[in-house]
């Protein structure tokens, strides 16, 4: 439950939500290949196959649950413009509104916590510790860069995995305060399709 009291609840909401718009990153599913191929046989694949699948991001996780993900990430990024919308953000010991809290708190925010990911994800890969079949270090940046490409987040996020983050903590948490507007600041956008065509949407 967010009950958006206090900065540390916002942080717990955007933080949420940087784990929905995550989600194919996050999917052991998308490290492994579709109809049942054997990471550990893929030299029995054609030159052409393996291409075509490596081009198309074709992986283990069903066309459902690739709608389920695409409108989940839509309701994340429309729980974000609602948040910055619906709340100021000021610092603490000026009380200085925060101006565009959305670019200057929540994307390098999320930008540090993928940079994190990877990080920790090459640390174990030194260790050789086992992750998810067929993931590898090369493999989630390769799915990172699907996630934000030709996105407004991409230049914040290609520029935190240079600066190699790792904590996933927000920094100066302390720094910032958030209260309720009495009204949104802007109309909200929409972030998701109204026709993707799922059997149970209701049960998403």
């Amino acid at each position: 439950m967010f009950d958006l009291q206090t900065f540390d609840s916002v942080l717990d909401l955007l933080a949420f939500c940087n784990m929905i718009i995550l989600i194919n990153v996050l999917d052991y599913q998308t490290y492994q290949y579709p109809g049942g191929i054997d990471i550990n046989n893929v030299d029995s694949l054609s030159h052409e196959r393996l291409a075509s699948i490596q081009a198309f991001d074709f992986n283990a996780v069903t066309a459902l649950d690739r709608q389920r993900y695409q409108y989940a990430r839509g309701l994340a990024y429309a729980l974000i413009d609602w948040l910055f919308k619906s709340f100021d953000f000021r610092d603490v010991v000026s009380g200085n509104l925060i101006e565009d809290a959305r670019s200057t708190l929540w994307i390098p925010f999320l930008s540090q916590q993928v940079s994190a990911i990877l990080h920790y994800k090459r640390e174990a890969e030194k260790g050789e510790m086992m992750g998810a079949p067929g993931c590898t270090a090369s493999f989630l940046l390769r799915q990172v860069e699907l996630c934000f490409e030709d996105s407004e987040l991409q230049a914040s996020v290609e520029e935190a995995l240079q600066d190699d983050h790792q904590s996933f903590a927000f920094p100066d948490a302390g720094k910032y305060m958030a209260s309720r507007r009495a009204a949104l600041s802007a109309p909200l956008g929409v972030y998701f399709f109204n026709d993707l065509k799922l059997d149970n949407v209701n049960m998403l």
